[in-house]
């Protein structure tokens, strides 16, 4: 594959391949940068987080152990081409998917053995770094954690290979396990190529043809739209208040309406927002919509409790003041009734909460 770098047009530029120096910056370079790994030309959506480097196992460290917003456990391995292991890699990869899975009726274990590497590294633990990143609340983050449990008792893991140059004979294979077993197996070819003082690196997921007509895993599915909808058959006032809300999120993430430091998520059976003004770093205040309850909770760092729920009461009719702290970093500090909700009186709030930390 060539790459040519033109300025306007012109005096065109060649740019020569190089490559990782060792497989130890190969890792590095995927945890510092995990949109590398181009999952999302098979999961549209996917919020790829790196747990932690290393992972242990009884048959040895897993380079980086991953998962994304729907608990999805992936197991990554990297090598580089002239590693004469790298014929063994597959059989290395399922070694260690053998081992999460006996290991997996201990998860309070498993969960010890995260949080040691994650505090050592990140300062934080699994947790936090899930609510960090995901940008989701204690309860979201709970419920991803409990379909990592189900994951890796089901042994439902997902095996991503990174090599800077892959051979036909890796290829094969993993088409053969894609198509013959339950395994899901990707082989990523990351190039990479020099420009002065730049870098770029251009990824490449193989063997994704193989289509496997098994029913899902019991986390796998997050209900469709209609579906939240309809859950709301008794109750049509609710019924129309969570389609506009669902219409509201398709437009934001489609692009069709845009909000800075603004996000929506729609996660197993709740659908989740987040705001992170510009100038507050890893601060976030949620929103989660929860059909079961015909309400809407708020939640927020504590540090900030006290500034959101005012806002809260002054721009939003109906909604009730709550206290409830989950953990020591945030908690449901208010609650609005779904029949109250409306998406002018939501923006006001959003808007204010924005301008309360940016002014």
């Amino acid at each position: 594959m060539s790459i040519i770098i033109t300025n306007n047009g012109k005096g065109a530029v060649k740019l020569d391949k190089s490559s990782f120096a060792e497989e130890g910056k190969l890792q590095k370079f995927i945890l510092e940068n995990p949109d590398s790994i181009p999952l999302y030309d098979i999961k549209e959506d996917i919020r790829l987080l790196i747990l932690c480097p290393e992972f242990p196992t009884k048959t040895g460290p897993i380079d980086l152990l991953a998962t994304d917003q729907e608990g999805e456990i992936y197991v990554i391995e990297t090598k580089l081409y002239k590693n004469p292991d790298k014929r063994l890699v597959i059989a290395q990869v399922l070694d260690y998917g053998t081992s999460l899975w006996r290991d997996s009726y201990d998860f309070e274990a498993f969960v010890d053995r995260a949080n040691s590497i994650i505090q050592e590294k990140f300062n934080t633990d699994l947790k936090g770094r899930l609510r960090d990143f995901l940008e989701f609340g204690d309860e979201d983050v709970a419920e991803v954690i409990r379909k990592m449990k189900i994951n890796l008792q089901d042994g439902n893991i997902k095996f991503v290979i990174l090599m800077d140059q892959l051979h036909e004979q890796l290829k094969s294979i993993v088409v053969f396990l894609n198509e013959k077993s339950n395994f899901s197996i990707y082989p990523v070819q990351l190039e990479q190529y020099n420009h002065k003082d730049m870098e770029i690196t251009v990824p490449k997921i193989h063997c994704t043809e193989a289509k496997k007509d098994r029913p899902q895993s019991k986390t796998e599915r997050i209900p469709t739209d209609d579906e939240i909808i309809e859950s709301y058959a008794g109750d049509p006032i609710a019924k129309q208040k969570i389609k506009d809300i669902l219409d509201f999120v398709i437009k934001l993430n489609s692009g069709e309406k845009t909000m800075a430091d603004f996000q929506a998520h729609k996660t197993g059976k709740t659908i989740s927002f987040s705001i992170r003004p510009g100038n507050i770093e890893r601060t976030w205040v949620g929103l989660t919509i929860k059909p079961q309850k015909n309400c809407i909770d708020f939640w927020v760092n504590i540090k900030y409790k006290e500034t959101v729920k005012d806002i809260a009461i002054a721009n939003l009719p109906g909604i009730e003041s709550e206290n409830k702290k989950t953990k020591d970093t945030g908690g449901i500090i208010a609650r609005w009734p779904l029949q109250h909700f409306s998406l002018k009186a939501f923006e006001a709030f959003i808007e204010a909460v924005k301008a309360a930390y940016t002014n």
